[in-house]
């Protein structure tokens, strides 16, 4: 009550009325002690969440990158695999009479493996781009 009566009195003009409020406001050992309670920990809690909030977030984007990684990781395994399956395709062309039929075989089909994960990998990778930039 003691606040309202300190802007209601005064001089007209606004910047004493501003004046007074605010030299009231400022002396926290007049305020009610419901106020000095509120205030102590609204203030820690408030803080807090906004700390947890970006945390959270943070958190979020760090998954993000550990996915894309993991995707990555994946590609690097299947393209070990082509890399074995045409060194061996190589080495049968390089003998005196190669049967190149079931060696190529295995080299179309771990390529066209490695392909589609390469491609699966692109489109994720584009689709994570687009929702974060959104």
């Amino acid at each position: 009550m003691h606040l309202v009566n300190s802007v209601g009195e005064g001089s007209p003009d606004s910047a004493g009325r501003r004046g007074a409020w605010w030299s009231t406001a400022v002396q926290w050992r007049n305020w009610p002690l419901l106020v000095k309670l509120s205030a102590v920990l609204v203030v820690p809690v408030v803080g807090a969440l906004v700390l947890g909030v970006l945390r959270v977030q943070a958190d979020v984007t760090l998954a993000d990158s550990y996915a894309g990684i993991e995707r990555i990781a994946n590609v690097r395994v299947q393209l070990v695999g082509v890399l074995t399956s045409i060194q061996d395709e190589r080495n049968e062309a390089m003998r005196q009479r190669p049967d190149m039929k079931p060696v190529a075989a295995v080299t179309d089909s771990t390529l066209t493996t490695a392909t589609g994960l390469i491609r699966q990998t692109r489109t994720s990778a584009t689709t994570r781009r687009s929702a974060t930039a959104t």
